[in-house]
């Protein structure tokens, strides 16, 4: 695993493929479900219906409370590595993907669509200054 000084990429949810496998990333969504015997919940993308699973294991304490996980729809933001999965999870689809999260807050200021404008914006910005010609 990669040292604690690496950067997350920042991702909608709608834009994970394999080739993010074992990068660190930065996602948003709504919790949707959460199963406590394995430590996942389920997050929906703010723009389309895409779905990942977070294993937020790592970022519970015992013996505090987390209104977020008894509430659904509440948005949260979570830093982690992707890894493929092959498991099951209670009233869900077969997920290929899930991320381990090693940092999710409550964010319930947070606009999603607005969050993926962002990063669809900083992305066209960064391929075009990739693609011009640099000058002197």
């Amino acid at each position: 695993m990669p040292g604690p000084t690496d950067c997350a990429l920042v991702v909608p949810i709608s834009a994970l493929k394999p080739e993010l496998l074992t990068h660190k990333l930065r996602v948003a969504g709504r919790v949707q479900a959460y199963d406590s015997m394995n430590g996942i919940i389920i997050i929906k993308d703010g723009e389309t219906d895409d779905e990942l699973l977070v294993d937020v294991s790592l970022c519970l304490t015992p013996f505090k409370t987390y209104p977020w996980l008894q509430e659904r729809n509440t948005a949260v933001m979570a830093v982690g590595y992707l890894e493929a999965y092959d498991g099951e999870v209670e009233s869900y689809r077969k997920p290929s993907m899930i991320l381990r999260a090693i940092l999710l807050k409550e964010r319930d200021e947070l606009d999603l669509k607005l969050w993926s404008e962002a990063i669809k914006q900083a992305n066209e910005t960064y391929a075009s200054v990739k693609s011009s010609p640099v000058t002197s």
